[in-house]
């Protein structure tokens, strides 16, 4: 039977900052390292909807572990892709195309409007994490809250928006 949504809470605050730690390990970026247990997280609480885990702090660290190995192969890549294309700049069209400039306004549009329609405290959050890309220790000192109630808001927020943006 899978798990409800304040058992995989529960689970996520009693492992998250060896998760952390585990993380930062293998990343040298704080924020990044948030961003991953962030995104571990969210992961994590989708599956045990649909699915029973056995020992879930293994599955965490299986978890965590795979999107560490994920970042760094996609840091790698776009290293690889940005020195290739500086090697050749005459290849570079920074302009989008007009179906991209319109399809991008129109989710732009949309988000908006999502974004709108937030509970108070987690637009603040969204706002300030990923519009004004403020960091989770510049969050706390604004609002007082704690990494934990962030992450919370922050979760709140994203699934929000996942639930009312279209594919």
């Amino acid at each position: 039977m899978p798990m409800s949504k304040p058992i995989a809470a529960e689970l996520l605050a009693l492992h998250r900052d060896e998760l952390l730690r585990f993380i930062k390990q293998r990343i040298d970026c704080p924020e990044t390292a948030l961003d991953i247990l962030h995104d571990c997280f969210m992961r994590f609480s989708n599956y045990l909807e649909r699915h029973q885990v056995q020992n879930p702090r293994a599955f965490l660290y299986k978890m965590a572990a795979n999107q560490t190995i994920d970042h760094i192969r996609q840091q790698r890549r776009a290293d690889d892709r940005r020195i290739e294309f500086e090697a050749w700049p005459e290849l570079i069209d920074p302009a989008p195309s007009p179906e991209d400039t319109i399809a991008a306004r129109q989710r732009m549009a949309m988000l908006e409007r999502i974004i709108a329609e937030m509970p108070e405290k987690n637009r603040q959050i969204f706002v300030m994490r990923h519009i004004q890309h403020l960091s989770f220790t510049e969050i706390s000192q604004v609002t007082g809250l704690a990494y934990n109630s962030i992450f919370k808001y922050l979760n709140e927020a994203l699934s929000f928006c996942q639930k009312r943006m279209p594919d």
